[in-house]
């Protein structure tokens, strides 16, 4: 399904229509299918989809699903809701980002880790996103992950760095 955003959409909706209502998989897909219809700007259903996500996550008690749909959840209030600031956003965030710690899914982890570092810069705290930067990379080399996971966070650094309120002398 890369890059083909309606049949990305269509695949994930029948995978949720057949599998059972509480099934793991479904809860976790939840949040994926919700991202898609984001991105196809299809916002009722997407937000529809992430609540259903975060009450079955409760429910069952699943980690994983739960980071995943509370940053999803978040992205879409920040997108939708006009009363819903980048500061509520980095609360949530940092507090799902430490949830995260805890949890076998790397990609997840590492998208909780990717937007609360995207919400300080675009919130305009550039040397706090860096230092957030650095901790994931620390936490990834902790973990023994793999130099590609370790580039993929440095990579992140080059808009902070270029955008943000660095020293000269820091960025080089």
């Amino acid at each position: 399904a890369r890059g083909d955003l309606p049949g990305t959409v269509n695949l994930l909706t029948r995978a949720t229509q057949l599998l059972p209502r509480e099934d793991r998989d479904r809860i976790r897909l939840l949040p994926i299918l919700a991202e898609s219809l984001q991105e196809r700007a299809e916002l009722t259903r997407s937000g529809e989809l992430v609540e259903e996500g975060l009450v079955l996550a409760r429910e069952t008690g699943d980690p994983v699903a739960m980071v995943h749909a509370s940053v999803v959840e978040c992205l879409q209030r920040v997108s939708t809701d006009p009363s819903y600031r980048f500061t509520d956003g980095l609360g949530v965030l940092r507090a799902v980002a430490e949830r995260a710690e805890g949890i076998e899914d790397q990609e997840v982890r590492r998208f909780a880790e990717e937007m609360l570092v995207a919400f300080l810069f675009w919130s305009g705290r550039s040397s706090e996103a860096i230092e957030e930067l650095d901790r994931s990379v620390q936490r990834s080399q902790t973990r023994g992950e793999t130099d590609a996971e370790v580039y993929r966070i440095l990579r992140a650094m080059t808009g902070p760095m270029v955008w943000g309120a660095i020293p000269v002398e820091d960025g080089i």
